[in-house]
Protein backbone atom coordinates (compact mmCIF):
# COMPACT_ATOMS: atom_id res chain seq x y z
CA UNK A 1 0.00 0.00 0.00
CA UNK A 2 1.35 3.46 -0.89
CA UNK A 3 2.06 6.01 1.63
CA UNK A 4 0.69 9.13 0.80
CA UNK A 5 0.94 12.74 2.41
CA UNK A 6 -2.01 14.78 3.07
CA UNK A 7 -2.75 18.30 3.23
CA UNK A 8 -2.96 18.44 6.82
CA UNK A 9 -0.41 16.45 7.64
CA UNK A 10 2.00 18.74 5.14
CA UNK A 11 1.19 21.85 7.74
CA UNK A 12 1.53 19.35 11.40
CA UNK A 13 5.35 18.56 9.30
CA UNK A 14 6.03 21.88 9.05
CA UNK A 15 5.47 22.78 12.54
CA UNK A 16 6.98 19.94 13.79
CA UNK A 17 9.98 20.85 11.35
CA UNK A 18 9.94 24.54 13.17
CA UNK A 19 10.13 22.91 16.39
CA UNK A 20 13.43 21.25 15.93
CA UNK A 21 15.39 24.37 16.09
CA UNK A 22 14.37 26.25 19.53
CA UNK A 23 18.40 27.36 19.88
CA UNK A 24 21.18 27.68 18.04
CA UNK A 25 24.97 26.65 19.49
CA UNK A 26 28.08 28.13 18.33
CA UNK A 27 31.40 26.49 17.13
CA UNK A 28 35.30 27.60 16.54
CA UNK A 29 36.55 26.14 13.33
CA UNK A 30 39.80 26.84 12.04
CA UNK A 31 39.79 29.45 8.87
CA UNK A 32 40.66 26.61 5.58
CA UNK A 33 39.33 26.89 1.78
CA UNK A 34 36.72 24.30 2.74
CA UNK A 35 35.64 26.06 5.77
CA UNK A 36 35.18 29.71 3.78
CA UNK A 37 33.27 27.63 0.69
CA UNK A 38 30.81 26.23 3.62
CA UNK A 39 29.97 29.68 4.75
CA UNK A 40 29.67 30.71 1.02
CA UNK A 41 27.54 28.53 0.04
CA UNK A 42 25.74 28.33 3.36
CA UNK A 43 24.62 32.09 2.64
CA UNK A 44 23.50 31.19 -1.06
CA UNK A 45 21.17 29.10 0.23
CA UNK A 46 20.25 31.16 3.32
CA UNK A 47 19.53 33.93 0.45
CA UNK A 48 18.41 32.36 -2.52
CA UNK A 49 16.31 29.28 -1.49
CA UNK A 50 13.04 29.68 -0.03
CA UNK A 51 11.84 27.88 2.95
CA UNK A 52 15.69 26.23 3.23
CA UNK A 53 15.64 25.52 7.10
CA UNK A 54 13.11 22.98 5.72
CA UNK A 55 16.16 21.02 4.04
CA UNK A 56 19.57 22.49 4.90
CA UNK A 57 21.07 23.24 8.01
CA UNK A 58 23.74 25.72 7.12
CA UNK A 59 25.78 28.31 8.99
CA UNK A 60 23.63 30.87 10.39
CA UNK A 61 26.13 33.19 10.67
CA UNK A 62 30.22 33.69 11.00
CA UNK A 63 32.97 36.43 12.52
CA UNK A 64 36.49 35.86 12.13
CA UNK A 65 38.60 35.46 15.55
CA UNK A 66 42.34 35.80 15.74
CA UNK A 67 44.63 34.79 18.48
CA UNK A 68 47.38 37.23 19.48
CA UNK A 69 49.49 34.20 19.89
CA UNK A 70 48.67 31.86 17.58
CA UNK A 71 49.05 32.71 13.49
CA UNK A 72 46.06 30.56 12.60
CA UNK A 73 43.36 32.44 11.79
CA UNK A 74 39.21 30.98 12.81
CA UNK A 75 36.29 31.36 12.52
CA UNK A 76 33.37 31.59 14.95
CA UNK A 77 30.70 30.17 13.51
CA UNK A 78 26.71 29.94 14.37
CA UNK A 79 23.82 27.10 13.16
CA UNK A 80 20.65 26.20 14.84
CA UNK A 81 21.13 23.35 17.61
CA UNK A 82 19.72 19.93 16.69
CA UNK A 83 16.85 18.52 18.50
CA UNK A 84 18.35 16.26 21.25
CA UNK A 85 16.17 13.22 19.84
CA UNK A 86 18.35 13.28 16.55
CA UNK A 87 19.95 10.81 14.82
CA UNK A 88 21.58 8.98 12.22
CA UNK A 89 19.15 6.74 10.69
CA UNK A 90 19.41 3.57 10.19
CA UNK A 91 16.83 0.27 9.19
CA UNK A 92 16.69 -2.52 11.61
CA UNK A 93 15.48 -6.09 9.66
CA UNK A 94 14.80 -7.47 12.82
CA UNK A 95 11.59 -5.01 13.58
CA UNK A 96 8.57 -5.81 14.99
CA UNK A 97 6.96 -2.74 13.60
CA UNK A 98 6.76 -3.29 9.63
CA UNK A 99 4.61 -0.58 8.82
CA UNK A 100 6.36 2.02 10.83
CA UNK A 101 9.93 1.00 9.29
CA UNK A 102 8.63 0.77 6.09
CA UNK A 103 7.15 4.61 6.47
CA UNK A 104 10.66 6.25 7.71
CA UNK A 105 12.33 4.59 5.22
CA UNK A 106 10.19 5.27 2.33
CA UNK A 107 9.63 8.62 3.13
CA UNK A 108 13.07 9.51 4.06
CA UNK A 109 14.59 8.37 0.52
CA UNK A 110 11.26 10.15 -0.88
CA UNK A 111 12.38 13.60 0.93
CA UNK A 112 15.84 13.40 0.27
CA UNK A 113 14.96 13.29 -3.52
CA UNK A 114 12.95 16.13 -3.23
CA UNK A 115 16.03 17.98 -2.08
CA UNK A 116 17.92 16.99 -4.75
CA UNK A 117 15.01 18.11 -6.97
CA UNK A 118 15.15 21.54 -5.43
CA UNK A 119 19.12 21.92 -5.63
CA UNK A 120 18.84 20.90 -9.34
CA UNK A 121 16.38 23.83 -10.06
CA UNK A 122 19.19 25.69 -8.56
CA UNK A 123 21.81 24.33 -10.19
CA UNK A 124 23.74 23.42 -6.46
CA UNK A 125 25.58 20.50 -6.48
CA UNK A 126 26.61 19.45 -2.65
CA UNK A 127 29.08 16.77 -4.36
CA UNK A 128 29.21 14.79 -0.59
CA UNK A 129 25.55 13.46 0.35
CA UNK A 130 26.88 10.30 2.53
CA UNK A 131 25.44 9.54 5.73
CA UNK A 132 27.58 11.95 8.33
CA UNK A 133 26.45 14.83 5.83
CA UNK A 134 22.67 14.18 6.76
CA UNK A 135 21.11 14.62 10.02
CA UNK A 136 17.77 12.79 10.61
CA UNK A 137 15.24 14.07 12.74
CA UNK A 138 12.51 12.41 13.97
CA UNK A 139 13.17 10.33 10.78
CA UNK A 140 13.00 13.32 8.70
CA UNK A 141 16.27 14.35 6.75
CA UNK A 142 18.28 17.56 6.76
CA UNK A 143 21.37 18.07 4.08
CA UNK A 144 24.01 20.04 5.95
CA UNK A 145 28.12 20.23 5.64
CA UNK A 146 28.51 22.55 1.90
CA UNK A 147 32.16 22.24 2.40
CA UNK A 148 32.52 20.93 -0.95
CA UNK A 149 29.42 21.94 -2.31
CA UNK A 150 29.63 24.27 -5.66
CA UNK A 151 27.17 26.12 -7.99
CA UNK A 152 27.35 24.81 -11.94
CA UNK A 153 27.43 28.52 -12.90
CA UNK A 154 30.67 28.74 -11.16
CA UNK A 155 32.78 25.81 -13.25
CA UNK A 156 35.13 27.69 -14.74
CA UNK A 157 37.88 25.89 -15.99
CA UNK A 158 40.54 26.68 -13.24
CA UNK A 159 37.32 25.29 -10.69
CA UNK A 160 37.17 22.10 -12.71
CA UNK A 161 40.50 21.65 -12.32
CA UNK A 162 40.43 22.02 -8.21
CA UNK A 163 37.20 19.93 -8.15
CA UNK A 164 38.21 17.17 -10.14
CA UNK A 165 42.29 17.16 -9.55
CA UNK A 166 42.20 13.83 -7.82
CA UNK A 167 40.94 10.10 -8.72
CA UNK A 168 39.83 8.19 -5.89
CA UNK A 169 38.04 5.24 -6.62
CA UNK A 170 36.74 4.61 -3.26
CA UNK A 171 34.06 7.53 -3.70
CA UNK A 172 31.38 5.15 -4.92
CA UNK A 173 28.77 7.94 -3.36
CA UNK A 174 29.60 9.44 -6.69
CA UNK A 175 28.53 8.11 -10.28
CA UNK A 176 31.30 6.82 -12.73
CA UNK A 177 30.23 9.82 -14.70
CA UNK A 178 32.57 11.94 -11.68
CA UNK A 179 35.19 9.41 -11.39
CA UNK A 180 36.04 10.25 -15.53
CA UNK A 181 35.89 13.60 -15.27
CA UNK A 182 39.12 13.18 -12.31
CA UNK A 183 40.86 10.52 -13.95
CA UNK A 184 41.30 12.48 -17.41
CA UNK A 185 42.37 15.80 -15.08
CA UNK A 186 44.49 13.68 -12.78
CA UNK A 187 46.11 12.42 -15.92
CA UNK A 188 45.85 15.24 -18.49
CA UNK A 189 43.87 13.62 -20.53
CA UNK A 190 41.15 15.43 -23.42
CA UNK A 191 39.00 12.74 -23.11
CA UNK A 192 38.50 8.89 -22.28
CA UNK A 193 39.18 6.11 -24.19
CA UNK A 194 37.55 2.72 -24.23
CA UNK A 195 40.52 1.04 -22.08
CA UNK A 196 40.22 4.09 -19.42
CA UNK A 197 36.07 3.88 -19.63
CA UNK A 198 36.85 -0.02 -19.08
CA UNK A 199 39.33 0.33 -16.04
CA UNK A 200 37.09 3.20 -14.27
CA UNK A 201 33.52 1.23 -14.53
CA UNK A 202 35.55 -2.28 -13.02
CA UNK A 203 37.38 -0.14 -10.29
CA UNK A 204 33.83 1.41 -9.50
CA UNK A 205 32.21 -2.02 -9.11
CA UNK A 206 35.48 -3.72 -6.75
CA UNK A 207 35.38 -0.86 -4.14
CA UNK A 208 30.98 -0.54 -4.47
CA UNK A 209 31.15 -3.99 -3.42
CA UNK A 210 33.87 -3.80 -0.99
CA UNK A 211 31.88 -1.15 0.69
CA UNK A 212 28.25 -3.82 0.75
CA UNK A 213 26.81 -3.29 -2.74
CA UNK A 214 25.62 -6.74 -3.18
CA UNK A 215 26.12 -6.23 -7.29
CA UNK A 216 25.75 -10.03 -8.84
CA UNK A 217 27.31 -10.81 -11.79
CA UNK A 218 23.99 -9.86 -13.97
CA UNK A 219 24.22 -6.63 -11.72
CA UNK A 220 28.01 -5.66 -12.93
CA UNK A 221 27.42 -6.81 -16.49
CA UNK A 222 24.31 -4.77 -16.80
CA UNK A 223 25.98 -1.21 -14.88
CA UNK A 224 28.81 -1.70 -17.11
CA UNK A 225 26.91 -1.57 -20.57
CA UNK A 226 24.68 1.38 -19.76
CA UNK A 227 27.27 3.39 -18.61
CA UNK A 228 30.21 2.28 -21.34
CA UNK A 229 27.35 3.55 -23.45
CA UNK A 230 26.16 6.61 -21.41
CA UNK A 231 29.85 7.45 -20.95
CA UNK A 232 31.24 6.74 -24.88
CA UNK A 233 28.59 8.78 -26.48
CA UNK A 234 28.50 11.75 -23.91
CA UNK A 235 30.59 14.20 -24.94
CA UNK A 236 29.48 16.79 -22.38
CA UNK A 237 29.68 14.83 -18.97
CA UNK A 238 30.19 17.78 -16.55
CA UNK A 239 26.59 18.86 -17.74
CA UNK A 240 25.53 16.41 -16.00
CA UNK A 241 26.48 17.09 -12.60
CA UNK A 242 23.49 18.11 -11.28
CA UNK A 243 21.80 14.87 -11.06
CA UNK A 244 25.00 13.51 -9.01
CA UNK A 245 23.66 14.07 -5.56
CA UNK A 246 20.58 12.02 -6.17
CA UNK A 247 22.73 9.05 -7.46
CA UNK A 248 24.37 9.35 -4.17
CA UNK A 249 20.74 9.30 -2.46
CA UNK A 250 20.70 6.17 -4.33
CA UNK A 251 23.62 4.77 -2.95
CA UNK A 252 23.42 5.62 0.39
CA UNK A 253 19.93 3.75 0.88
CA UNK A 254 20.88 0.99 -0.86
CA UNK A 255 23.53 0.31 1.73
CA UNK A 256 20.70 1.30 4.24
CA UNK A 257 19.50 -2.26 4.09
CA UNK A 258 21.00 -4.79 5.66
CA UNK A 259 22.51 -7.54 3.16
CA UNK A 260 21.11 -11.04 4.98
CA UNK A 261 17.98 -13.23 4.55
CA UNK A 262 16.26 -11.81 7.24
CA UNK A 263 15.45 -8.47 5.34
CA UNK A 264 12.02 -7.58 5.43
CA UNK A 265 10.16 -8.10 1.90
CA UNK A 266 9.24 -4.62 0.58
CA UNK A 267 12.53 -3.53 1.71
CA UNK A 268 14.08 -5.91 -0.18
CA UNK A 269 11.43 -4.59 -3.25
CA UNK A 270 12.98 -1.25 -2.28
CA UNK A 271 16.68 -2.51 -2.76
CA UNK A 272 16.13 -4.33 -5.61
CA UNK A 273 14.49 -0.81 -7.21
CA UNK A 274 17.55 1.28 -6.22
CA UNK A 275 19.85 -1.08 -7.12
CA UNK A 276 17.93 -1.37 -10.62
CA UNK A 277 18.04 2.66 -11.19
CA UNK A 278 21.45 2.92 -10.56
CA UNK A 279 22.46 0.18 -13.19
CA UNK A 280 20.09 2.42 -15.75
CA UNK A 281 21.05 5.72 -14.10
CA UNK A 282 22.02 7.51 -16.94
CA UNK A 283 19.02 6.72 -18.99
CA UNK A 284 16.94 7.79 -15.85
CA UNK A 285 16.09 11.90 -14.68
CA UNK A 286 15.45 12.62 -11.08
CA UNK A 287 11.82 13.05 -12.58
CA UNK A 288 11.54 10.06 -13.59
CA UNK A 289 13.32 8.05 -10.49
CA UNK A 290 10.36 10.11 -8.37
CA UNK A 291 7.51 8.94 -10.38
CA UNK A 292 9.15 5.37 -10.20
CA UNK A 293 9.48 5.06 -6.86
CA UNK A 294 6.08 6.35 -5.86
CA UNK A 295 4.55 3.17 -8.25
CA UNK A 296 6.03 0.63 -5.93
CA UNK A 297 3.54 -1.46 -4.10
CA UNK A 298 3.90 -2.76 -0.45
Amino acid sequence: MLVTTLPHQLQTQTQKRNSFFPKTIQSLIRRTSLSLNNIALSNYIIQIIPHYHNYFLPIESHKNVTFDNNKTEFILITRKQLHPTSSSYSVDSNTNNERKAMHSYFNSLKTLLEICSIMQQYKFIHLNIQKNTIHYIHDIPYIHDFSRSFLFKSLTGERKAVLFQSYNPAYIHLPPSYHILCYITQNGLKSPGQGTIDYILQEYINHAIQQGIAFSEKDSFQFRESWTYYLSNNQQIVEDCTSWDAYSVLLLYIQQIPVTKQYLSYLEKIRNFLIHVVLCYPSYSLHDIRILLNTLIF
